[in-house]
Formats: structure tokens, C-alpha cells, sequence
């Protein structure tokens, strides 16, 4: 039996109260209703509600301040996370359920994890969607936007954390590939890349690289790619705190490589993608 227009409304407007934590306000531009219809709804919902006033009581309106997670949350969201048109949700997906726990670790949070399907193929992966307008107005602050698959580009990254941005970026849209076996059992090949489908911000991402660490990549679109040289030193840059967020699939193949010694060649291999 389909609820009664009145009862879905007092449903709508509390949980967007007590669960979302939004404002009479908020809700007001949200749902079309007034702020004092919205209250009544909550008193007819039976919610206790919160005195009236520029801060609700259980909101953080606190700046959010940079730190080596927040950093290596922003690399997963610019590459894996999707910000929503309602200006504060906030998604993000994977295949691996570590990467999804590394997600909460860095913001301090925990949220519900559900699956959805690819919309390339079946394959399922794993989907966390929540609301938090602080977040989503901090990511929106530093250059993240709703769609920005093709249209993303340089992003306000503080020096001191980009190499926790780039650890982030790598784990969620990179690849370390490597091949160690025929004829390259004595001499590993091995490399990096950084994929994206903006070649403004694949430009920043080598550029900034370039000054910060002292490396060159080969630009390609829609890749960024580091030769083994290359990729050793940066591995050991953003590696370099051993208690730092990290997906361990990725790391384990780096760690492998890391301090072997190479000599490079301008010859085109085939590699094993991680």
C-alpha cells in the first residue's frame, strides 16, 4: 500500500534532520517546503529538534585541515570518487575492499559499502555513497567537480602532502606493471602509469612530479607513464613513511623492485598489469 503523501513527507524531512544532519534551511532548498512546515513535519515525525541558530548541535563547521590522509583521500576521489550535483554527496568505488577501508581511514569515517554493477561490464564492485557537505565543499575548494572525468585539472595541493596525493591517485587509478620472467628474468622491466581521460590534468600531474620530485614522464593521453629509473625514485618518495595509507597489492610489487638496480633502454616491452 503506497504511504500517504503526508507520511512521506514527514518521513523525507526527518531523515534528511537526523540522519543528513541538515538544517530547516538546508531541507527548505532541498524539498521546496518552508522552513516552518518543515518543523512541524518533525514534530508530527515525533524528532526532538535542535535549537535554532547559525550551528546545529553534532555539525562540524570546522575548516578541514590538510593532512597526509586527507591528501591521499583527495588522490582516490580524483581518481575513483564522484562528487553529485546535490552539493554534498560524495561517492566513491573500487574492486578492493581494502582500498574502500583505506578510503574511511583517511576521512575518519565509516559508511555504509554496497556493489553495483560496471557499466562497461558484469564485473560488481564495491560502492560507498554518503552525505557530508564539509567534505564535499572541501573537495569542491580545491578544484574536485560534479563529472569530472574529462574536465578535471590542476588541483590545489599543499607541496608538503602531494606525494600522499599521488600514493592516492596511484592506488586508485594507476598501475604499477611489471615483467620478470624470459628474457627479462635477469633484468626486470617495470613502470608506472597514471591514467586519465583530461590531459590538462595528466599536463599538472607530470609538471608538478617534474618539480617536486625531479622526474620525467611520457605523456600519451589518456597515460602517464615513468620508465624504471624513474619509477624507483618515485616509489621512494611517496613510499617513504613505511606508516602511510597504501593499497598492498601495489606496494608489495614496488617494494619488490624498488632498489634493484636498472639501466635504461629506449625499447618498447609488454608487462603484467597490477
Amino acid at each position: 500500500m503506497k504511504a500517504h503523501p503526508f507520511v512521506s513527507e514527514i518521513e523525507s524531512v526527518s531523515r534528511l534532520y537526523v540522519a543528513e544532519k541538515l538544517t530547516a534551511e538546508e531541507i527548505s532548498e532541498e524539498t521546496g517546503l518552508s522552513p516552518t512546515t518543515i518543523y512541524r513535519r518533525l514534530r508530527a515525525g515525533g524528532v526532538n529538534t535542535r535549537s535554532r541558530g547559525p550551528m546545529a548541535p553534532g555539525r562540524n563547521f570546522e575548516p578541514i585541515i590538510w593532512s597526509a590522509n586527507m591528501a591521499y583521500a583527495v588522490g582516490l576521489i580524483a581518481a575513483d570518487g564522484c562528487l553529485s550535483t546535490d552539493q554534498r554527496h560524495i561517492h566513491f568505488s573500487s574492486k578492493d575492499r581494502e582500498q574502500i577501508e583505506n578510503f574511511f581511514i583517511a576521512i575518519d569515517s565509516e559508511h555504509k559499502i554496497t556493489t553495483k554493477k560496471s557499466g562497461y561490464s558484469s564485473r560488481k564492485y564495491l560502492n560507498v555513497q554518503f552525505s557530508d557537505a564539509r567534505l564535499y565543499r572541501f573537495f569542491n575548494s580545491i578544484g574536485l567537480t560534479p563529472k569530472k572525468s574529462l574536465t578535471i585539472g590542476p588541483l590545489q595541493i599543499p607541496d608538503k602532502f602531494f606525494t600522499d596525493f599521488i600514493r592516492g591517485h596511484l592506488d586508485g587509478d594507476g598501475s604499477i606493471q611489471a615483467v620478470h620472467k624470459g628474457q627479462y628474468k635477469r633484468t626486470p622491466m617495470f613502470r608506472t602509469v597514471f591514467y586519465s581521460y583530461s590531459p590538462d590534468f595528466l599536463v599538472w600531474l607530470r609538471d608538478k612530479i617534474g618539480d617536486l620530485i625531479g622526474i620525467k614522464g611520457q605523456l600519451r593521453s589518456p597515460r602517464l607513464t615513468y620508465a624504471r629509473a624513474a619509477s624507483q625514485c618515485l616509489w621512494r618518495a611517496i613510499y617513504a613513511d613505511p606508516s602511510s595509507i597504501r593499497l598492498s597489492r601495489k606496494w608489495e610489487i614496488a617494494n619488490r623492485y624498488i632498489d634493484i638496480h636498472v639501466e635504461e633502454k629506449s625499447t618498447r616491452h609488454d608487462y603484467l598489469s597490477m
